[in-house]
């Protein structure tokens, strides 16, 4: 296809040249269209990354260029001598750019952002190219000044095309940028000759056929299979991590460089554009901070919760026991730790399966942590079906008693249990210093667990206790 329909075009042209003004804007439009409705289909598929939809709709747009190029009756209002003719060639970069600054994982809010920027962008190199052309049509070498400004957008969007190629490493965002290179590059030489040497010709040049041949490209990529980038090597991780903070400068840093064209000619202009990129790099960078504030907040819960009872593991126990050991040595308050432990747990995960002793499990857990009321108590998932809870600043007598109203609330729960009394039941063992002395706060869990045996043996379902 990529060589039949140019030459199919070409033949057209050579063999009917009294009409070929009218041929070649068929195959113009039609190559733009159906590549664009290739990468939409494409887009539309499950997992595809959302830059199939933004090449979409910049190959959209650029259809919409060669039909107001065209003049006929599609958009009337519109000169193909004038600025109204080159408007959606224009904005077609914009949403390229925009998703190439943008890293596929970025939240929907930093996207709005991002698209705001985008579409700045278009109306400042819109605003610009007025500088050079109006409805009539171009003022003096205007047109040399805006064919160069196309040329400097096609290059922006092939090198950062290139950039976010080299620094993928999933395979369907690697797959979209090899596919954008490719077309960004031959669009690039492609647009280039057009822009130079064609621009003076109407519809029917025999080179016209040239043009179709980067969206013939892209309709081939859209429709096939990604097929794997055979042995080559994944970018380093330095490179990774370089790319995607810095594709975000990307869209201020051009918002810039056009409002820098603008200074001389509209001033004012000019400085709200330097003023928006500052302001929307700066929202995009307080939206990026908060989004790793926060998944740094969940990552840092994940490492220390059990993610059977959603109680603390044994991470965040070491560290809340140690805390605690400490404070009660330099102010000798009291300091409690209570291990308790299921009774019986084996013979119910044995008869009754290991989904039940799961749900028993978190069942226990929560009525342990609603006993537990003080901030400062932590409750722990020890391991197995034991858990373990550390109780800064109590007195031998209150965690004796919050030990018997865990034991009590427990077996009020009537948890159905295959063991002897029928319900679910717990030891605990009472682990108490006065005044620690010792630096190592593992001897106050022995001796909580030399507690949890005297209970066993004394029946289970009780409340035992040694001292330091």
């Amino acid at each position: 296809m990529i060589v039949a329909v140019p030459v199919v075009h070409w033949l057209a042209l050579v063999l009917f040249p009294e009409i070929a003004g009218d041929i070649s804007p068929l195959f113009l439009i039609a190559a733009p269209l159906f590549a664009s409705l290739a990468c939409l289909r494409r887009a539309l598929q499950p997992g595809e990354v959302l830059g199939w939809a933004a090449l979409s709709l910049g190959l959209m747009l650029w259809t919409l260029g060669i039909l107001a190029a065209t003049k006929g009756d599609v958009l009337v209002s519109l000169n193909s001598e004038g600025i109204g003719s080159i408007l959606p060639y224009i904005f077609y970069g914009v949403p390229l750019i925009c998703v190439m600054a943008s890293p596929e994982h970025t939240s929907w809010r930093i996207r709005l952002v991002d698209g705001a920027l985008a579409i700045l962008l278009g109306v400042l190199f819109f605003l610009h190219t007025t500088t050079f052309a109006t409805i009539e049509g171009f003022t003096g070498n205007g047109g040399d000044h805006i064919m160069w400004m196309f040329d400097i957008e096609n290059v922006c969007i092939a090198v950062f095309a290139l950039v976010r190629f080299a620094a993928s490493v999933r395979p369907r965002e690697r797959g979209f940028f090899r596919n954008l290179s490719i077309f960004a590059v031959i669009y690039l030489i492609v647009a280039g000759y057009a822009n130079h040497h064609l621009a003076e010709f109407d519809f029917g040049h025999p080179a016209d056929p040239l043009i179709t041949i980067p969206f013939l490209i892209m309709i081939v990529l859209a429709l096939a299979p990604d097929h794997p980038i055979g042995h080559a090597r994944l970018p380093s991780r330095e490179l990774v991590i370089a790319v995607n903070v810095g594709s975000p400068l990307m869209l201020p840093l051009m918002v810039m460089c056009v409002s820098i064209a603008l200074i001389t000619t509209r001033p004012m202009l000019a400085a709200a554009g330097f003023a928006a990129a500052l302001v929307g790099y700066g929202v995009r960078t307080v939206l990026v901070q908060m989004r790793g504030t926060m998944e740094r907040e969940d990552l840092d819960r994940l490492i220390r919760t059990d993610p059977l009872t959603g109680l603390a593991n044994r991470r965040h126990l070491t560290e809340a026991l140690t805390s605690a050991w400490n404070d009660a040595r330099r102010a000798s308050n009291g300091l409690a730790v209570l291990m308790i432990d299921i009774d019986d747990f084996k013979c119910l995960n044995d008869q009754l399966g290991h989904a039940v002793g799961d749900q028993r499990l978190q069942e226990v857990g929560k009525i342990l942590a609603a006993c537990a009321g003080r901030t400062s108590d932590v409750v722990a998932r020890y391991g197995g079906e034991e858990f373990i809870a550390v109780l800064p600043q109590t007195s031998r007598h209150g965690a004796e008693r919050l030990a018997e109203q865990m034991r009590r609330s427990v077996q009020q729960a009537a948890l159905q249990s295959p063991a002897a009394r029928g319900i679910v039941t717990i030891s605990i063992g009472l682990g108490w210093a006065e005044m620690p002395r010792d630096d190592d706060p593992d001897e106050l869990v022995k001796a909580a667990d030399a507690a949890l045996y005297d209970a066993k043996h004394a029946g289970k379902d009780c409340v035992r206790q040694r001292s330091l």
